[in-house]
């Protein structure tokens, strides 16, 4: 059995990044950008007017001027004007090109409306390049402005529409196939036995996944004997990237999942982990997939151990940084043993000072999926060295999807 810490190695040391593809920017929202994106111009690419109002020479005003003939208007997307008296202004709007001769903009509600034009109060007090908007101030043309790495969220499919990219090059998504196993479990429209229970962590992965971006989910069912294991396998496996499943691989007459597994030429990376819930945690790679990620069947176990390791390894296989956990505080003391990692539900709340504060909301056993519906995730506490957790206590919280 080995701990978390190399789990999370063998994981991540086992990664292997999905092709590219160009998609259009539309539908680049969640996904890994594999290409950087450059600016093709300056930003903004031109002296841009930042308020309503008046655009003089700011010599003019030094050199005693207050009152200005208006010679125009400047309007946003017209083409730009010139001022051609400098004693005279141009009214100009909110995001239009500064005119030509005009260095400084005066806003509407500083300025009073004269026969001869507009007066600028006695108490403005101005200064050259008063609200404009340099061009080629934020970004020089050919700068970086999306690293390839990043995960586009909304400002970034922005930058990338003011840029002209149509498409955007990203990581291909991963295709996951997830399987339920066990002769107990029926179908949700099916008549269920008192012996029987009915599907459910499929939903909760299939939920999970497309929460995270992934949107080529495939679900099976297989029973607990080795040939409807190895049919289902064959399908599920055709055409997949990441393999989940859930249950068969504890240690008993009916799991048989690790055995057939190896039969198919998928190696064992590891098979147990120093942690509860989701100890018979089972995890290999295969030539055609990239991981089999065999969680313990449990349902309190199978979406605690696809949080913890699953959705790193998404994010991974997409070229994305696994970004680490937040912290929360223990509200209250917690003591658990025996020795392994306690992956324990939690409730936040805000206890300020920075850190969100995390009351801690244990399950009756690894069966017991209704409660989590009153957690909102699990903090980690490593607790092969210690078992007692003091009130104040940092560990890294995970967030259900």
């Amino acid at each position: 059995m080995i701990s978390v810490r190399e789990a999370d190695t063998i994981i991540a040391e086992a990664q292997a990044i999905l092709p590219v593809e160009e998609v259009p920017l539309v539908n680049a929202m969640g996904r890994g950008l594999r290409r950087p994106v450059f600016a093709d111009r300056d930003l903004p690419p031109f002296d841009r007017v930042m308020m309503d109002g008046i655009a003089i020479a700011f010599r003019a005003w030094a050199a005693g001027r207050r009152e200005f003939a208006v010679g125009g208007v400047q309007a946003a997307g017209e083409p730009r004007k010139v001022l051609e008296d400098p004693e005279h202004c141009l009214e100009v709007m909110t995001g239009a090109i500064l005119p030509e001769g005009c260095d400084c903009v005066i806003p509407y509600e500083d300025t009073s409306v004269m026969p001869s034009g507009r007066r600028v109060t006695d108490k403005m007090r101005l200064r050259q390049n008063q609200f404009v908007h340099r061009q080629g101030s934020d970004f020089c043309a050919h700068s970086m402005l999306l690293p390839a790495g990043k995960r586009l969220n909304s400002c970034d499919i922005a930058v990338g529409a003011s840029c002209g990219r149509a498409h955007l090059a990203v990581s291909r998504l991963p295709r996951v196939s997830l399987i339920s196993t066990g002769d107990e479990l029926v179908e949700l429209d099916e008549p269920v036995a008192p012996h029987q229970i009915r599907r459910s962590n499929i939903f909760a992965l299939w939920a999970a996944c497309r929460k995270a971006g992934i949107t080529q989910v495939s679900t099976f069912h297989m029973q607990d004997e080795a040939g409807s294991i190895n049919r289902v396998l064959d399908q599920a496996m055709e055409d997949c990237d990441v393999l989940i499943l859930s249950g068969g691989v504890s240690h008993g007459k009916f799991d048989l999942v690790p055995e057939v597994l190896a039969q198919r030429g998928v190696r064992r990376r590891f098979h147990g982990v120093s942690q509860r819930p989701g100890k018979p945690f089972w995890y290999g790679t295969g030539e055609t997939v990239a991981h089999v990620f065999a969680l313990p069947g449990n349902p309190v176990s199978t979406v605690t151990c696809f949080h913890r390791y699953v959705l790193g390894a998404l994010d991974r296989m997409q070229g994305l940084p696994v970004q680490a956990p937040s912290l929360a505080q223990l509200t209250e003391p917690f003591a658990f043993q025996p020795p392994l990692t306690c992956l324990l539900p939690v409730r936040l709340r805000d206890s300020g000072g920075g850190l969100r504060g995390a009351t801690p909301f244990p399950v009756s056993n690894s069966g017991d999926y209704a409660s989590l519906v009153e957690s909102d995730g699990f903090v980690e506490l490593a607790g092969e060295e210690i078992s007692e957790f003091p009130l104040g206590f940092a560990a890294p919280f995970f967030q259900w999807l």
